[in-house]
């Protein structure tokens, strides 16, 4: 009698179970449109947990960033991830979700983590400045300088800062909230006068819920030495000059006038031959009046004869 045996091959599969710790995905946000956001995770990981991962959801419908490198921080056991970097182009669908999703393995098993943060978008209010003329001033006096501005809701701490433009050190102004007037004005002295013009800038700033608004203007002054007849202009060496300058002036018309005489003279000439010649012409046709007087006299007197 024979006897067979039968063998089976049976496949055990055995996953470790992960198990959640917690992660820290920071505080609630709130920025403006494009502006550049930078999301960090903490997070302590157990003993024997080799490599670690946490990706990022913006909850925007953009690609998920997943960042692995992480570093210490002062607390006994806490690593915070490398930054990421995200810019919300829309406030339409403001707020959004954010989502940092964290899974780590090794020796002790697969470890996970999820945390959700809520990053509100809108656009950054603006102020308008309204900036006054520019024109031509005279260096060593005071010049005012002028502006106006549209403040906006929800904008706070405004303040202002006029930068002259030659060297001199800036002036900032701080807005009170209660201030009635929107007008921005600063009186100034240049001290030196030059054929480029000066550029005062105009720099206004304030602080919003999204992020700080800031506004820039500019007003352009030509400085001269003197916008009327100044004492300079009055000196002798400068009326020498300019008088010297004058006589050059004559000097050269007047030679100009007589290059153009002797250029045209034949033409001067063949007209006196003609005024002369007509002038005889007209001589004999008409006779003096004396002549036709004795004419007359000497045929009244054959008459009576």
């Amino acid at each position: 009698m024979s006897q067979s045996a039968a063998f089976s091959l049976i496949s055990i599969s055995i996953q470790s179970i992960p198990f959640e710790i917690a992660i820290d995905a920071g505080e609630d946000r709130t920025a403006a449109v494009n502006d550049a956001l930078t999301y960090r995770a903490k997070f302590k990981l157990p003993e024997d947990i080799e490599e670690v991962e946490v990706t990022w959801k913006f909850g925007d419908g953009s690609r998920a960033i997943s960042i692995s490198e992480t570093v210490p921080t002062s607390i006994d056991g806490e690593v915070i991830t490398a930054p990421v970097t995200h810019r919300y182009g829309s406030d339409v669908d403001s707020p959004y979700i954010v989502t940092a999703t964290l899974r780590g393995a090794g020796k002790a098993g697969v470890v996970i983590g999820e945390d959700k943060l809520i990053t509100a978008i809108s656009r950054l209010p603006v102020i308008e400045l309204f900036m006054g003329q520019g024109g031509v001033v005279e260096y060593g006096t005071d010049v005012t300088l002028e502006a106006s501005y549209s403040k906006p809701e929800g904008v706070t701490d405004l303040e202002y800062t006029w930068d002259f433009g030659d060297g001199t050190t800036p002036v900032t102004i701080e807005i009170d909230e209660d201030a009635e007037s929107n007008r921005l004005t600063a009186t100034h002295v240049y001290e030196n006068f030059r054929s480029e013009p000066y550029r005062a800038k105009l720099r206004m700033s304030g602080k919003a819920d999204v992020g700080d608004v800031v506004a820039v203007g500019e007003i352009t002054n030509v400085v001269r030495e003197s916008i009327g007849v100044g004492q300079t202009e009055l000196q002798a060496g400068n009326i020498t000059r300019d008088a010297g300058r004058v006589l050059n002036k004559i000097w050269v018309i007047a030679a100009s006038a007589g290059l153009w005489f002797f250029y045209l003279s034949p033409v001067w000439i063949v007209l006196a031959l003609i005024v002369y010649a007509l002038r005889r012409w007209g001589g004999k046709l008409n006779p003096p009046s004396n002549a036709r007087r004795e004419v007359s006299k000497s045929d009244r007197e054959s008459m009576e004869l």
